[in-house]
């Protein structure tokens, strides 16, 4: 990385492999994607991110002109904001004005994009080998990540622990192609998709009984009181929202109460490789069984010195 221009302004320029850069009016492009890829392919050797900036399409919706900036372009609003009276946090600064791009235009009519112009220099210092890892446009989950998230999910394994599998298979946190927060996102996305998709089958299934049973709707409501005997004194459920308002509708005098399961399935979650620890997994455990009120459970915990 070499550092130019006075004390007073003061530019980057990385120092990468000619072969790497594009070239103003020879390097073409297949497709805007493949422009992006080929300037994070050289941004990440650079040190620095990026992300997809403006562009203009021909009156036939087509993309004919895109630009490509360093992740730091534009200014962050320092400005003290208030909410309901209160401070909010103050954020980090992470646009510093830098005019580092790269544009590429349509020409001609023909498929292929040409690279229109290629600013080099940074108005910041670039990330060393060491941290180019954590650069956001760098880092994606890969499908056998995906894969093993999903197995050590489903054996109750955190998410914590899963990184640390990672590392050790990669040759460290750095070579992970990732970094915790993006497999809690993906972990985040996958259950909304679920439970999108979920309700969307259930909806369709509904409507198709609605057309052809108008009274269906009303149906639903009178079943719970025409069930053969009393209605149920007590509802073991999973922690989902939308089952825990409607049995309040529905079996408003039932004890509804979450599957212990479902809670203990989510600990590994929250505690990461502290819930396998015998010192506090044996005494954890013990205070659940040996309690049947909330009081009684945390009176419990102090007494087994339960410490996370």
């Amino acid at each position: 990385m070499a550092q130019v221009g006075t004390t007073s302004i003061r530019r980057w320029i990385p120092e990468v492999e000619e072969g790497l850069k594009p070239i103003i009016e020879k390097t073409t492009f297949s497709s805007v994607d493949a422009a992006f890829n080929f300037y994070n392919h050289y941004a990440k050797k650079a040190g620095f991110s990026v992300r997809r900036g403006s562009n203009k399409y021909n009156k036939n919706q087509e993309e004919i002109w895109k630009m490509f900036v360093c992740s730091k372009e534009g200014m962050t609003d320092n400005k003290v904001q208030m909410q309901h009276g209160v401070v909010k946090r103050r954020r980090s600064i992470t646009q510093e004005s830098c005019k580092a791009r790269m544009t590429i235009k349509k020409e001609g009519g023909g498929p292929n994009y040409i690279v229109k112009k290629f600013v080099e220099e940074h108005s910041h210092e670039l990330a060393t080998p060491r941290k180019k890892h954590l650069l956001r446009s760098h880092r994606e989950v890969c499908n056998a990540q995906k894969n093993l998230e999903n197995t050590f999910t489903q054996s109750g394994i955190g998410i914590s622990q899963t990184m640390n599998v990672l590392a050790i298979e990669s040759g460290g946190h750095e070579n992970i192609g990732c970094i915790e927060q993006d497999v809690r996102n993906y972990e985040r996305d996958k259950r909304k998709e679920t439970k999108d998709h979920d309700t969307q089958l259930l909806y369709e299934h509904f409507s198709e009984m609605k057309e052809l049973d108008p009274s269906f709707a009303y149906n639903v409501k009178v079943d719970a009181e025409a069930m053969l005997g009393d209605p149920p004194k007590a509802i073991i459920t999973d922690q989902d929202p939308a089952m825990t308002k409607a049995i309040a509708i529905v079996f408003p005098n039932a004890f509804h109460r979450y599957c212990i399961w479902h809670i203990l399935h989510k600990v590994p979650e929250k505690l990461g490789h502290i819930a396998f620890k015998d010192e506090f997994k044996v005494p954890f455990y013990d205070s659940i069984w040996n309690s049947e009120k909330p009081e009684a459970f945390e009176v419990c915990l102090v007494a087994n010195e339960v410490k996370a």
